[in-house]
Order: C-alpha cells, then structure tokens, then sequence
C-alpha cells in the first residue's frame, strides 16, 4: 500500500507533487513527507 495525500486549493493553479523515499533505506524524506502532511492538514 503506498499512501497517497491530495490537498486542494480553493483556486486553480500550479499542481505540486512530493515524491520520497525511492529506496527502501531512504527515510529521512518518509518521515519529513508525513511530517509535512500532518501539518498542512486542516484542524
């Protein structure tokens, strides 16, 4: 399963992708992605 989060603007605009983690052991860019994620994330 790879998880996947859409955010969407209340404009139309740029489109910006996150892609992390290409290799298994590269997970620095895992964690600062679902870092970013969580604090993005409306409350």
């Amino acid at each position: 399963m790879i998880p996947v989060s859409v955010f969407y603007g209340t404009k139309k605009g740029p489109i910006v992708g996150i892609i992390d983690g290409v290799h298994g052991y590269e997970y620095p860019p895992i964690v600062a992605a679902q870092q970013f994620v969580r604090w993005t994330l409306p409350s």
